[in-house]
């Protein structure tokens, strides 16, 4: 490369390097966002390769944050964290080893308060009716349908035992 072609890609490069040190970024949001610059695939694939040399971006680790943020903000559930990983471009190593980082009694405790919350809207549909409006919000969260049914039944078998 000459002066004139490394200059905006150094530019570029320190551009990406800000935005990644500003939030945790993946792969695939660099080449996006990279698309918006006239670059040929080299140069992207060159400041791709230099951020992920200096540990600005690790596919790993974004993976890591994105469970840990998303379980614990937006309770989302392990098949739609994974579904949007893979959306992402991560590989599935390193969704399998993010998922696995999340501890069993919180993630059910989780799904439990979210579960409590909707139960807890006005109406009373009945027991049936109730099942399958729960059963359809901890799927919409992207939980699994047994850990689901497990749940509700708790939550009913729960509610009854009070009454």
């Amino acid at each position: 490369m000459d002066k004139k072609s490394s200059a905006p890609d150094s530019l570029i490069l320190k551009r990406m390097q800000i935005m990644c040190s500003k939030q945790e970024r993946c792969t695939n949001d660099i080449r996006k966002k990279l698309a918006e610059f006239n670059l040929s695939e080299q140069e992207k694939d060159s400041i791709i390769s230099a951020l992920t040399k200096d540990n600005f971006i690790n596919d790993e680790r974004y993976a890591l944050s994105f469970v840990h943020d998303k379980l614990r903000f937006n309770k989302w559930g392990k098949i739609k964290i994974k579904y949007e990983l893979k959306h992402k471009g991560i590989s599935n190593e390193h969704i399998s080893k993010a998922l696995e980082s999340i501890d069993s009694s919180d993630y059910r405790r989780i799904l439990e308060t979210e579960l409590m919350k909707k139960l807890r809207k006005p109406g009373s549909p009945g027991k049936l009716a109730l099942k399958s409006k729960l059963l359809r919000f901890g799927q919409s969260k992207g939980f699994e349908t047994e850990l689901i049914f497990s749940i509700i039944d708790e939550i009913l078998n729960k509610k009854n035992s009070d009454n």
